[in-house]
């Protein structure tokens, strides 16, 4: 099966140096900010409730700032569709195995940082995963109704989508994991430090950091504090 040719960005758009297609779906995408610097190369994955309504426009802003401090990033886009859970997993993988093979850190927000934390269990040369606002407990998600019912949603009918699907059931990622909740995000502090407390307790080289006075977009919007919060725990990966 051929794929979409390589799409080389015009400048006047505001997006990134290059898009390149990964699979077939229009949604099989990868964009690129910073090709050519000489920094880490990051993964961003976006979250948006695993909805489709929801890219990863929201991320570039993002992308832009981290690309004009030397970092080389590659944005992800993959298939949301809802009732599929395997589908965006297995996209994620695609993309991120798509890619040159060299060290690279993940960094995912919200529902992004439940697919990164699941990503970076099966890629070998992740050398960090940076999980920002993570829904990693999807059954205490259930419970606390996020998104107004964004898990089922997700999740589907699909038979043993929750036990392979809910990062706490799941062992760690053999790499460093450092999780970031903000003080005063949406989604409850319970969902991440509940996974970072088990992970801890199983021996995981896990970090946790709670952002004060930040909400739920504060580390992914760059104008905020959290920009800086994100560039510490960047440097702090050698």
């Amino acid at each position: 099966m051929e794929y979409p040719q390589d799409h080389i960005v015009h400048k006047s758009e505001p997006i990134g140096e290059r898009i390149t297609h990964y699979g077939p779906d229009a949604d099989q995408v990868i964009e690129f900010f910073g090709e050519s610097n000489t920094g880490k190369q990051l993964l961003l994955i976006h979250g948006g409730y695993w909805r489709p309504t929801i890219d990863r426009a929201h991320l570039r802003p993002l992308a832009e700032a981290l690309a004009q401090r030397n970092f080389r990033i590659a944005l992800l886009e993959y298939r949301r569709v809802q009732g599929r859970p395997d589908d965006y997993l297995s996209d994620v993988l695609t993309a991120i195995r798509s890619l040159p093979e060299e060290e690279m850190i993940l960094i995912g927000h919200s529902a992004g940082a439940h697919l990164a934390l699941l990503a970076g269990r099966e890629v070998r040369n992740c050398s960090l995963i940076l999980a920002l606002s993570p829904v990693a407990d999807l059954q205490l998600g259930i419970k606390e109704n996020l998104g107004d019912g964004a898990i089922q949603l997700f999740l589907g009918e699909e038979k043993g989508a929750l036990e392979r699907l809910d990062p706490i059931r799941l062992s760690a990622a053999k790499t460093n994991i450092h999780l970031m909740h903000s003080e005063h995000d949406f989604i409850p502090l319970e969902v991440a430090h509940r996974y970072y407390r088990e992970k801890l307790a199983e021996g995981a080289r896990i970090k946790f950091t709670l952002v004060p006075d930040a909400d739920h977009f504060a580390l992914v919007d760059p104008r905020s504090a959290g920009l800086g919060i994100l560039l510490q725990a960047l440097s702090e990966i050698e």
